[in-house]
């Protein structure tokens, strides 16, 4: 799950400024229940209110929503893993790169990562059918959400209340297989 909007302050978190997202990372894609935060009010005091502004939004949403399926941070700066800028549009790149030389993202002693291949071994080639993460845990159908507040298009102020529903076909709860 990513949830996109806000600030790090929001959630109580004291990160130092420029900050502007947050995931586990779930090295082997083990936990079912990894929840990505992207501070989009943060980014837009970064690039501003302009047309960079949805890319960014996107790029960082698809790079922490890839670290819960355990991908590290990237050393090549046009890779969506990076968080180095680019001068064009990031994606996963279909190379072999170095990795990032922080501690984060030091998977099973791995020292070089292709994102692409990742991400295809982590979620599958696109319009394959293959079952979702939470079909492939439960053996049942995937739990649906609804989002209830604010109302689609609604203009809202810095401090917002979500309101979603969640709900599953079975009645176990799921548990993290580590």
């Amino acid at each position: 799950m990513a949830l996109v909007g806000g600030t790090p302050a929001h959630l109580g978190l004291s990160y130092p400024a420029g900050v502007v997202g947050v995931a586990p990372m779930d090295c082997g894609n083990k936990m079912p229940r990894d929840i990505a935060f992207i501070f989009a009010q943060s980014l837009q005091q970064i690039v501003g209110s302009g047309s960079l502004y949805p890319q960014r939004v996107a790029e960082t949403t698809a790079h922490e929503s890839a670290h819960t399926y355990g991908l590290p941070h990237s050393g090549d700066g046009c890779d969506l893993m990076s968080y180095s800028g680019c001068s064009k549009l990031k994606t996963f790149l279909d190379k072999t790169m170095s990795m990032q030389s922080d501690s984060y993202g030091q998977c099973g002693g791995m020292t070089s990562m292709n994102s692409h291949q990742l991400v295809l071994t982590a979620l599958g080639p696109a319009g394959t059918g293959r079952p979702s993460r939470s079909d492939r845990l439960d053996g049942h159908g995937a739990a649906a959400g609804r989002h209830l507040l604010p109302a689609a298009g609604a203009t809202v102020s810095a401090t917002v209340t979500v309101k979603a529903t969640i709900t599953d076909d079975t009645a176990s709860p799921r548990r993290d297989p580590s």
